[in-house]
């Protein structure tokens, strides 16, 4: 019983670990990706949703 619950346990972690590192991969990719938009272009686009909001 104790050595199932332990194995879920590690298990779980081992998941929150992936996902986070799958996260952190998308941020950082999301953030290369803006950078290498023009700026302003980005910031007309926000004032487009936002003014649609």
């Amino acid at each position: 019983m104790v050595i199932a619950n332990l194995r879920e346990i590690l298990f779980l972690h081992d998941i929150k670990i992936a996902t986070r590192n799958t996260l952190n991969r998308m941020e950082s990719r999301m953030l290369s990706a803006i950078e290498m938009r023009d700026m302003s272009q980005l910031l007309d686009g926000e004032k487009l949703f936002n003014s649609k909001g």
